[in-house]
Formats: C-alpha cells, structure tokens, sequence
C-alpha cells in the first residue's frame, strides 16, 4: 500500500460521524433506479414504504378504515413521486377492488422540510360491504409520471383487512329482518320517495346486479315466502356481526 493510500484511509476513518452520513447518503442518492415499461428498464427511484391500519369502522352500507403511511427510507421521496394507498382484491392485484377509494400521498405528505426527517400520514379509505366476509389487502403502490416503480423493497406495505357485513340482501331497512316493509323500501328507492326509516342499498339490492329494481322486489317476496328466488339471484347465507 502506497503512502498515499494510507494517508486516504486515515483521513476517511477520522472523519466525523455526520460526514460519513452525508457521504452515504449521496451514495445512496446516485444507485440506479429501475422500472419496467414494455419490458424495458429505465432510472427511477427506490422506494420504501410502511402501513400500519389504526381503525376499523362499519356505519351504514361502507366500511371505513384509517391507516397511517410512512417512508421508511432514509431518503424522502422524490418531487415526482407520487404513493398510491389503496384497497385490493389480492396481495399482487394490479386494480383496486370494486366499490373502493383510493389516497395518493406525496413528497410533502411523508417529509418534514423544515426537520428534513420523515413524517406520518394518516389517510382515510372506504369500501362497501358484501355479503358475509371477504379479506381486502390494503397497500402502496409507488408512481412516477402515472407509472407503476417496481424497483421498491417489500416492506410491511401490504396489509390484509378482513371486512364482516352485518347487513345482508333483502334487509332494504337494516332492521336485520326481511319483511314486507323491506318491500315498501324498495318501492320508495325506485320512485325516488324519501325512506322515513333506514335504508340499506345493500340490502335493497335483493339479488346482488348492482341495481335497485322490481326484480329486487321478487326476490324479497320469495325471501319472505320461503320460496325459492329468481335464476338471477344470489343465494342468501348467514351474516356475521362485526368483530
């Protein structure tokens, strides 16, 4: 080893602690970056992403649920990043479930500029419920110019959250019987009649097409009756109260 060499590595090991911190982060800062785009690879940057859900809340015919986002890198996200948070059909679904919202945080929500350090974000999604239970996967999803980032660390950001109804079809009231009143609900929802007791769309929506119809009136009928429902319904199961 050269003198010059010695006299390089002592100066580097008496270097200061923030010195070395700064020089790291530099280093950090100039890694490639990658994404795929019709099979090609080009920069972007890394992320990495924290989920922690805090509340859980079912009202009405939606599920509310708060989850607090963080950065977990030692590095803040870039101006043209952007982070999706969103409710899945599965851990690796490239399209939110149905019938969900999405959140999209960025630089400024994750990073402190005058601290220069990380922050929280607490961000707030909805879903309406479905008959009985069904586990969504809430997660991050990292964007650049409307671009999924790929190159990005698999930590804690998917989390699964298991959703229970305590409504089911034909219960167009929410009084968690189906009834002729449930009948007169429908009625009034289809010609925009303002229902004095509850209302549940669920509910009202006897045989599951996502429309409130006559045909949802048969279906409560042959509910009430016992008979057996129309070949367009869905079959009714037991639902399970809330946790």
């Amino acid at each position: 080893m050269t003198a010059r060499r010695r006299n390089q590595g002592a100066n580097f090991i008496r270097g200061n602690s923030n010195e070395l911190k700064s020089r790291r982060r530099k280093v950090m800062a100039s890694r490639p970056r990658r994404v795929m785009e019709s099979g090609t690879q080009q920069n972007i940057r890394q992320v990495d992403m924290a989920l922690k859900v805090l509340s859980k809340k079912t009202a009405g015919d939606k599920t509310t649920i708060v989850a607090e986002v963080n950065n977990a890198s030692l590095l803040p996200l870039a101006d043209d990043v952007n982070v999706k948070v969103a409710l899945y059909d599965s851990p690796l679904a490239t399209e939110k479930a149905t019938h969900t919202t999405e959140v999209t945080v960025n630089k400024a929500d994750l990073y402190d500029a005058n601290t220069k350090q990380n922050k929280v974000k607490i961000v707030t999604l909805t879903t309406d419920l479905v008959e009985g239970e069904r586990t969504l996967y809430l997660r991050t999803t990292p964007m650049e110019d409307s671009k999924v980032l790929t190159d990005v660390r698999p930590s804690n950001n998917v989390l699964p959250v298991n959703i229970t109804s305590k409504y089911k079809r034909g219960d167009a009231n929410a009084d968690r019987n189906v009834s002729v009143t449930d009948i007169a609900v429908v009625v009034n929802d289809i010609l925009q009649l303002d229902n004095a007791g509850g209302f549940s769309r669920y509910g009202a929506d006897a045989n599951g097409d996502g429309n409130i119809t006559v045909t949802d009136i048969g279906v409560i009928v042959d509910m009430i009756l016992g008979t057996k429902t129309s070949a367009n319904s869905r079959k009714m199961e037991p639902v399970l109260e809330p946790q």
